[in-house]
């Protein structure tokens, strides 16, 4: 444990934003195949078709968000890396709430 703290200390800011992009990626696929499977005996339907907005939602900004912060690890040291870090914040942020309330409205 303390070895891989301290090589996670030594990395730069440009691994730790390729992470933290992997691990949104990850999460966008999860949550909604996860809030799918919970959702699988109380499906919302309109007009006959199952209604997957809300999964599609989550799944839509956590992978903006994810991408963002992958482009900001690209940029890092120019002025685009501020907005690219706050926009993907921003995105990845509100598809994980937005996930995570998924699953406690399904539940």
């Amino acid at each position: 444990m303390v070895a891989l703290l301290k090589y996670l200390k030594k990395m730069n800011k440009k691994s730790w934003l390729t992470i933290i992009s992997l691990i949104y990626f990850f999460v966008s696929l999860a949550l909604p195949l996860w809030t799918h499977y919970l959702n699988r005996n109380m499906e919302i339907f309109i007009n006959g078709f199952p209604y997957f907005g809300p999964i599609i939602t989550s799944f839509v900004f956590c992978v903006l968000g994810g991408g963002l912060l992958f482009l900001a690890s690209k940029y890092s040291g120019s002025a685009k890396l501020k907005s690219l870090l706050v926009f993907g914040m921003v995105f990845s942020g509100l598809g994980v709430f937005y996930g995570i309330l998924l699953i406690f409205i399904t539940v």
